[in-house]
């Protein structure tokens, strides 16, 4: 049984349609899509969502609000996904662009499965702000788009040379160092990661490693939300293997980019738990054999709640944050369309909410830690989306 009545899946197909010029053709198949319980479940594909149905449709205005449908969907990795649901996300979603977060390593670049059908493109070496300013035919672009469909995977390399400089190694005593090097030199490189799991991630807690990931993986951030600047991206579905921190922080950092409040942001991070309940045990063990607590294969709403407020104390508002990593006004102005049509009319509002409602981090308190004086909980933004910082 669908859960949706048939009255309620008219309206949103009548929805669907009056936002279907946010891509160059109709999803015509996409009516059964909403008639399915949702989030919308593959059996291959864990962790899957489509942005605008978790976060998009307000139930109580009966429309959409921030999150047009079938633009922006994320989900844990594609490399178990089956022919058959491979050609579902291309034939009934239509995706275009794969955001792949995870390193050469996890991914070890198959030529199956979601590499057939999307390639895989590396991110060009070019500035965030070329997107808005495209280049003649011929010139280099912030993404390699393929002739023919035009569909890719974009490799991101998430916890890249910063984060592993910083948050890894200068993190690590010298004894453990040496052990480290000693390891990789042998060649026994699964009890290194298991070192750096026990000694240094598992002690700084899941928290921790988002605040980490927050400050040392700055650039591949920026990577990868300027691909969601780029119109001829979309649709989009960015993953990384369990979909629930790398995929949930970029997610964050895009929903907060177009003013989306920060318990609809949470609200979407934690429906990971569910979206990956078949796969925790197994998720479990494999973090065993990395030497993690099982608190990492879970997301808890809280630990969302306290990065947005790390964020917001260190960098003063996701816009600070933003701004930090080089993705300013414009860039963000360019999602904001692309994510969210008709945004005109409906009002955005910046994401400046008071920094204490953001963080109830006990250890974060007992530390001392200053907070940033509350900002007023919702500030207008103008029809054409500049945001006052």
């Amino acid at each position: 049984s669908s859960g949706i009545n048939a009255e309620y899946g008219e309206h949103k197909q009548r929805e669907i349609e009056q936002h279907s010029n946010i891509n160059s053709t109709k999803h015509t198949t996409i009516t059964n899509y909403y008639q399915l319980k949702m989030p919308f479940i593959f059996q291959t594909i864990e962790n899957f969502r489509d942005l605008g149905e978790t976060v998009g449709w307000n139930p109580h205005q009966r429309r959409w609000s921030k999150v047009g449908p079938s633009i922006l969907f994320r989900s844990a990795t594609l490399d178990q996904a089956s022919e058959p649901e491979i050609k579902r996300l291309i034939d009934e979603l239509d995706v275009k662009t794969i955001i792949d977060l995870r390193s050469e390593m996890e991914a070890k670049l198959q030529k199956q499965g979601a590499f057939v059908s999307f390639p895989a493109t590396a991110v060009l070496k070019s500035k965030p702000t070329d997107v808005l300013d495209p280049k003649p035919e011929g010139s280099d672009m912030k993404v390699k788009h393929h002739e023919g469909e035009n569909r890719h995977t974009v490799m991101i390399n998430f916890a890249g040379k910063k984060f592993r400089k910083y948050a890894v190694w200068k993190s690590c005593p010298l004894s453990i160092k040496i052990k480290l090097a000693v390891y990789y030199i042998i060649g026994r490189k699964e009890e290194a990661v298991r070192m750096v799991g026990e000694q240094v991630i598992n002690k700084k807690g899941l928290i921790g490693l988002y605040h980490d990931f927050i400050d040392y993986c700055d650039k591949e951030i920026c990577q990868a939300l300027t691909i969601l600047a780029d119109p001829r991206n979309y649709p989009i579905l960015i993953h990384c293997t369990q979909g629930k921190d790398r995929t949930g922080l970029v997610t964050a950092l895009a929903l907060g980019a177009i003013g989306l409040d920060t318990e609809s942001i949470i609200h979407d991070y934690a429906l990971s738990q569910q979206g990956l309940s078949r796969e925790h045990s197994q998720m479990v063990a494999e973090m065993a054999k990395d030497g993690l607590d099982p608190i990492f294969a879970d997301a808890p709403p809280e630990i969302m709640r306290q990065a947005l407020g790390y964020i917001h104390r260190k960098y003063g508002s996701i816009n600070g944050y933003l701004n930090h990593i080089g993705l300013g006004p414009a860039l963000r102005e360019q999602i904001k369309k692309n994510i969210s049509p008709h945004e005109s009319s409906y009002p955005l509002v910046a994401n400046t909410q008071p920094v204490e409602d953001l963080c109830n981090d006990s250890e974060c308190n007992e530390a001392g830690h200053s907070h940033a004086k509350p900002i007023a909980p919702v500030i207008p933004i103008n029809p054409l989306g500049t945001a006052a910082n």
